[in-house]
């Protein structure tokens, strides 16, 4: 696939994964709740949003912000720029999720550290979506500077 096409593909179907996460994240507004209740001020919601897990929607809807964004960055650049990032991406994306599922499927074992396992998975994410960012801005600025000086 060139570049011009795999940069399309990406950036719409980054944009469609966070519009399933809206709506999924909205069945109310949407019409897929199958059990409304309604709060004392007359305030409806959903009783039970599982047309996704939580954590399915968390992983998409933060991977998928993060990837439009970065693409965006990206699109109208060179080439050589979009697939300095995309070698990256490509591979640490699912370095996220797999590591995400390992947490939700092995489940609480207590922490490490003295610290609750919910707080080390969250600062284990956090990190690994830290490093994602800063390390896709350092090879999109790098390979952009590279391009413009022709070296």
């Amino acid at each position: 696939m060139n570049t011009k096409n795999l940069k399309r593909v990406v950036l719409g179907g980054s944009i469609v994964v966070l519009a399933v996460v809206f709506i999924s994240e909205n069945p109310l507004t949407f019409g897929f709740c199958k059990n409304v209740a309604m709060w004392g001020n007359g305030v409806k919601y959903c009783v039970d949003n599982n047309i996704l897990p939580e954590y399915i929607r968390q992983i998409a809807g933060f991977l998928s912000f993060s990837v439009i964004l970065l693409s965006l960055l990206t699109y109208w650049a060179k080439d050589e720029v979009f697939r300095a990032w995309w070698n990256f991406a490509k591979w640490w994306v699912p370095v996220i999720v797999v590591v995400t599922l390992f947490f939700e499927y092995v489940g609480s074992r207590g922490g490490g550290w003295g610290i609750s396992s919910g707080l080390d998975e969250f600062v284990i994410l956090w990190l690994l979506y830290i490093i994602f960012i800063l390390t896709s801005l350092i090879k999109i600025v790098r390979a952009y500077w590279k391009t413009r000086s022709g070296k």
